[in-house]
């Protein structure tokens, strides 16, 4: 069984990725880094704006999606939202 807990306020560095087991996150300001069996990661978001709540997935490390990569995408998502 996975473990979901979710750490805030932590960056998303190497090291605590590494920390973290599979199935936990770290998140920051709608921005989420979920670990994977493989021990990469996959970038998630959910956020509210305007009473509605946004949730997805950006994409996958093992697919090229890196921190800068889903932070702009984020961006671009709340822009429309």
């Amino acid at each position: 069984m996975e473990n979901t807990t979710t750490q805030t306020n932590q960056k998303f560095s190497a090291a605590n990725k590494k920390s973290l087991k599979v199935g936990q996150e770290l998140t920051e300001h709608g921005l989420i880094w979920r670990k994977l069996q493989d021990g990469t990661g996959v970038w998630r978001y959910d956020f509210r704006m305007n009473k509605r709540r946004f949730k997805g997935v950006l994409g996958k490390e093992s697919e090229g999606v890196t921190l800068s990569a889903a932070r702009n995408q984020l961006k671009e998502l709340k822009a429309v939202g």
